[in-house]
């Protein structure tokens, strides 16, 4: 499994552009565990499996990644410990989450169940409860049938599409979408 602080440094890299720094985005430690916390819950739902092995704890300002440093880039080493799978996925959250402010980020915490049910009865605002994995799990996955509710495709259906793309397996869009088209 993947250390949090290596996905912390490629979340960091997406953000950073050497040869256009005016379009480089800033990610602050505040809104780097924000997208941690998306990025293991999807992983989740969508993988199966966490992305990084390290807990999230529920402080009274949003989710934050246990033993992640405050400046995860000055930290040693600089390898990515993970393959092109994975790095697809982290840039398939970066993409969707970056587009929110720090500020609306913050904003979504205050709704997200597995975040509100660790704080729930906490005796001061200075605990930090554990948000465990499968409450996270059941978040992210619930958000799914969400998708099916809309009639949006279902993000683990587009994922897989992607995953057997990049394996050079074949497949209709039916495979993918079902039979949607279909009037009956």
């Amino acid at each position: 499994m993947i250390d949090a602080i290596d996905v912390a440094r490629y979340l960091i890299r997406l953000g950073s552009d050497p040869d256009a720094p005016k379009d480089s985005v800033f990610v602050g430690i505040d809104r780097l565990h924000k997208l941690l916390y998306f990025a293991q819950g999807w992983s989740l739902a969508l993988l199966g499996r966490p992305i990084f092995h390290q807990s999230i704890v529920a402080t009274s300002n949003g989710p934050r990644v246990s033993d992640l440093p405050a400046d995860p880039s000055a930290t040693p080493g600089n390898t990515l410990d993970f393959g092109p799978s994975e790095q697809r996925f982290l840039r398939m959250v970066w993409e969707e989450y970056i587009r929110f402010t720090p500020e609306r980020i913050k904003t979504m915490f205050q709704t997200e169940r597995s975040w509100i049910v660790a704080r729930q009865n906490l005796p001061n605002e200075s605990c930090e409860p554990v948000i465990s994995l499968e409450s996270l799990s059941i978040d992210f996955s619930e958000r799914t049938k969400l998708f099916a509710q809309h009639g949006w495709p279902n993000p683990r259906e587009v994922w897989e599409a992607d995953e057997m793309i990049d394996r050079g397996e074949s497949f209709s869009a039916k495979d993918v979408f079902g039979d949607i088209a279909h009037d009956g």
